[in-house]
């Protein structure tokens, strides 16, 4: 299972799941889609909030970033 979680203004995703990654913004904007991943990803977001990330599998988890 991934580890997901905020450093730094990043998500941070450790043991991907799958090939395909998407974050979207808590009002449903798409912020990235990433495929091909290595086994860690560390995402940049444009600002602080709450954001969902979902990869394949049907697997979602929110993360807050301050």
């Amino acid at each position: 299972m991934p580890l997901v979680y905020s450093k730094n203004g990043c998500i941070v995703i450790e043991n991907v799941i799958g090939n395909h990654l998407s974050v979207f913004g808590i009002d449903g904007r798409c912020i990235t889609i990433m495929s091909n991943m290595q086994m860690n990803v560390t995402i940049p977001v444009p600002s602080k909030g709450v954001y969902i990330v979902k990869m394949a599998g049907d697997y979602s988890h929110k993360v807050v970033v301050m």
